[in-house]
C-alpha cells in the first residue's frame, strides 16, 4: 500500500482525526516489545537504564529489547530489521526513525518509502507496529506530516507529540538533539500511556 498525495492525507487525517485505530491485541505476560530506531532508541547521552525502553519495559511489566543503533539513517534500518525480527520474534514492534534522514536532507520519498516497507516487513510476520514521530531539527521542532500519514495508511497506533515536547525544552535535554533521563522518562511514559490506550496492556 502506497500513502497517498501529502494535500489528500492532511485532509483525511483532519477527518478522522477524532477517531483512534483498531485496538490492540492484549500482550500476554510473556511477549516481547522490540523498540526499534536510532540513538534516541539507545538512549544517547544516558545511562543504559535510564533510556525509554529500559523505562518503558518497567512501566508496562513486558521485556522491551532494545535495537536502537545511533546515527542510522532508515535506509540502514530497513537492511538490519529483518534480521532482528529473526531473532527477537516480538509481539510489538515500536518504531522511532527517520530523524537522521532529516539532518542528511535525503528527499522525503526515500524516509518514506522506507519507513513503508519497515511497517510492512513487521507485519508480515503477524507482529503489531506502533510509531513515534521524530520532529524535524530546528529551533522549534515540528513533526513531519509523513508520520501522521503513514499512520493514517496503515491503521497504526502513533505517539506524535512526546518528542516534540521534549526537544522543545531544554530542561529536558542532553544536548542539542537528544534528550536527558527525565526526557526519556517522559517519552517512556508517554508510550506506556498509548499501549494502555490501545488496549496492548
Amino acid at each position: 500500500m502506497k500513502i497517498v498525495h501529502p494535500l489528500l492525507a492532511c485532509l483525511l487525517i483532519f477527518l478522522t482525526g477524532c477517531t483512534s485505530p483498531p485496538s490492540l491485541p492484549l500482550l500476554a505476560d510473556d511477549d516481547v516489545v522490540l523498540a526499534f530506531g536510532d540513538s534516541l532508541t539507545v538512549g544517547y547521552g544516558v545511562s543504559a537504564g535510564e533510556s525509554y525502553p529500559a523505562q518503558l519495559q518497567g512501566l508496562i511489566s513486558r521485556r522491551v529489547v532494545v535495537a536502537g543503533a545511533s546515527g542510522e539513517t532508515t535506509v540502514d534500518a530497513l537492511k538490519r530489521l529483518p534480521e532482528i525480527l529473526r531473532k527477537v520474534r516480538p509481539a510489538l514492534v515500536i518504531i522511532c526513525s527517520g530523524g537522521n534522514d532529516f539532518l542528511k536532507k535525503y528527499p522525503e520519498k526515500v524516509t518514506v518509502d522506507n519507513l513503508e516497507r519497515m511497517i510492512q516487513i513487521v507485519h508480515d510476520t503477524n507482529a503489531r507496529v506502533v510509531v513515534i514521530s521524530v520532529p524535524r531539527p530546528s529551533l522549534w521542532p515540528s513533526n513531519h506530516p509523513l508520520y501522521a500519514q503513514l499512520a493514517s495508511a496503515y491503521d497504526l497506533w502513533i505517539e506524535d507529540s512526546i518528542l516534540k515536547s521534549v526537544l522543545h525544552d531544554e530542561n529536558l535535554k542532553s544536548d542539542y538533539l537528544h534528550p536527558n533521563a527525565q526526557g526519556y522518562r517522559l517519552i517512556a511514559e508517554a508510550v506506556a500511556d498509548l499501549l494502555h490506550r490501545s488496549g496492548a496492556v
